[in-house]
This record gives structure tokens, C-alpha cells and sequence, in this order.
């Protein structure tokens, strides 16, 4: 008797669910999830998480067996890795979930460069694109300076950036800091000032001063030859995200 009123409940369950057609835009269904990165926990919806991430989707669709779900409460998170602070994923849940008014277009640098990290790291191939969009357009609220560009492109496998990055500071006629070299590497910064400064310095007629944008067209052919190798490795490593990923 018991089963056959539990299966009457179940059934009457199912009854009362909406139709899809029934639906509309803000319908939103679907369980919580709850993360524990440094100190601080969050708990955030799971839907861009199954949705939106290959990874994600891959661990919440495996079988539990006879164990508790991890995530399901606070008293069990899912624990992140020390790799990712609590500022990182607060500024990537920022992306996923805002709030109030919070438009993308206010975020400062630093949501963008977290969700850049995270988006790539778990394949959150839509926000990844996003975060590449915002952090190369130009803007009055912050700037990408070209050794920073330089160093992002590496690590996240942006290869337009590179070939910016290194453009810009071989553009400037000057020989690399010490400070900048620290940043984007001694080889590169000796390489970019063999292009200026050494054999395969642009050739410049004599009592003629060249204006930027003249030299630039004479510079950037040889900062791409030169750093060729590297940037397709970067652009072969890019499309492990996505065939339709900026490669420039």
C-alpha cells in the first residue's frame, strides 16, 4: 500500500510540472551549488555550470552511488584548488551571475582577467570569448599595457596578443627595461632589441627621420618573423577552445 501511494505522489508530481512550451524566458530550474575557494564559500546556481562548461557537465552528470552529492550544501562545498582564490572565482561568479544593476561594461580589469583564467581553465568557451572581447577593447576605465598583454597571451593562449604586445614595445625605439624584460622574459626582450638595435634593425636612409607609424610598417614584419614559431604553437594550443576562437 505504501509503495503504491508513493508512486501516486510521484506521479501527481509530474502532473503539476509545467510543459516547456509552458515556460517562459525566466523560468529557471535546477539545483544550487556550493564552492569553497580560500576561505570563503559560495553558493550560486547550477545551471551556467552544466550549461556552459564541458567540465562541470562531465562531473554533475556522473553517478553518486550510495554517497552524498559534494556541492549540495555548505557543510560539504566542492573545494577548489589553492591555484584559485576567492577573489578569482567571486570575479568569474560576477560574469555568470550579476546582480542589480552590474553591467559588463563596468567591470573593472581585473573581473575580466579572473574570468579569462577560470573560463579557460574549465572551458567556459562563451565566457572565455567574452573576457578576450572586453580585455582588447580600448576603454576609459583601465588599460592592458603591452608587457601585460604579452604575459596574458602566453598564459591563456591568446595569440593576437602576442604579436600586439611585442609590436608595441618594439615600436618604441627604445631598448626594453630591466623591469619589463623580468616580465616578458630576458630572450624575448633580447630578441625585440635585435630587431631594433641590431642586425635586423630597420634600414633607415640617411638625415631622414621616420615618423611612428613609418617605422612601425618597418618594424612589425620582423617582430612577426621573428617570434613566427611561437605564435602558431600559440594559435595551434587556442584551438583546443574553440574552431571560431580570435587567433588573429
Amino acid at each position: 500500500m505504501k509503495i503504491d501511494e508513493e508512486q501516486k505522489w510521484d506521479d501527481e508530481k509530474k502532473v503539476d510540472e509545467p510543459r516547456d512550451s509552458e515556460l517562459g524566458s525566466h523560468f529557471l530550474k535546477g539545483d544550487f551549488v556550493v564552492f569553497k575557494a580560500e576561505n570563503k564559500l559560495f553558493r550560486v546556481p547550477l545551471y551556467q555550470f552544466t550549461g556552459g562548461s564541458e567540465v562541470f557537465q562531465t562531473l554533475f552528470s556522473l553517478p553518486a552511488g550510495n554517497e552524498e552529492v559534494q556541492g549540495r550544501s555548505e557543510t560539504d562545498p566542492i573545494v577548489l584548488p589553492p591555484t584559485i582564490s576567492a577573489d578569482d572565482f567571486g570575479n568569474f561568479m560576477k560574469v555568470l551571475y550579476p546582480q542589480g544593476t552590474c553591467s559588463w561594461f563596468t567591470f573593472p580589469k581585473a573581473v575580466w582577467i579572473s574570468t579569462l583564467k577560470l573560463s579557460s581553465m574549465w572551458f567556459f568557451l562563451h565566457f572565455r570569448n567574452v573576457a578576450i572581447q572586453r580585455l582588447s577593447e580600448k576603454n576609459r576605465l583601465w588599460d592592458v599595457p603591452p608587457t601585460e598583454r604579452v604575459v596574458l597571451a602566453r598564459t591563456y593562449k591568446v595569440p593576437q596578443w602576442l604579436l600586439q604586445g611585442l609590436r608595441e614595445l618594439a615600436g618604441d625605439r627604445v631598448l626594453v627595461s630591466h623591469s619589463d624584460a623580468k616580465i616578458i622574459g630576458f630572450e624575448t626582450a633580447f630578441k625585440l632589441a635585435h630587431i631594433t638595435f641590431g642586425a635586423d634593425k630597420p634600414v633607415v636612409p640617411v638625415n631622414k627621420t621616420l615618423s611612428t607609424a613609418q617605422y612601425c610598417t618597418l618594424v612589425e614584419p620582423r617582430v612577426d618573423a621573428v617570434f613566427d614559431a611561437e605564435v602558431q604553437e600559440l594559435r595551434r594550443e587556442a584551438s583546443t577552445y574553440a574552431p571560431d576562437v580570435n587567433q588573429g
